[in-house]
C-alpha cells in the first residue's frame, strides 16, 4: 500500500459515490435478487463473530453492507461505506 502512496494510518477511500448512483448500482447488480438470502445466512454469523458482510460491484463500489454495529462504525471511520470505492489503487 505505502509503494502505491497510500498511508496505513489514514483514510484514503475519497469521496463516495452519490445515494442515487448507489440505488442505480444496487438495482442493477446480479446480487440484488439473492441478497435477501445473504443477509439471512452470512450477516447473522458475521454479527456473532464481530464482522462485517461487504458487496461491492465490479468496479469496487460498496452496495451493501451488514453485520456487527460496532465493526460497522469502525468501518466508518476508514471511509469503508456504502458507495465508497474500495480497490487496490483507491
Amino acid at each position: 500500500m505505502q509503494a502505491d502512496g497510500h498511508d496505513p494510518d489514514r483514510a484514503s477511500a475519497g469521496d463516495p459515490v452519490g445515494v442515487d448512483d448507489v440505488e442505480r448500482r444496487r438495482r442493477a447488480s446480479p446480487l440484488h435478487g439473492v441478497l435477501p438470502g445473504l443477509r439471512a445466512s452470512l450477516a447473522a454469523v458475521a454479527d456473532e463473530a464481530q464482522h462485517i458482510m461487504v458487496v461491492t460491484d465490479a468496479d469496487g463500489v460498496v452496495l451493501w453492507r451488514d453485520g456487527c454495529n460496532g465493526v460497522r462504525h469502525r468501518a466508518d471511520v476508514l471511509g469503508f461505506t456504502e458507495g465508497a470505492t474500495w480497490t487496490e489503487t483507491a
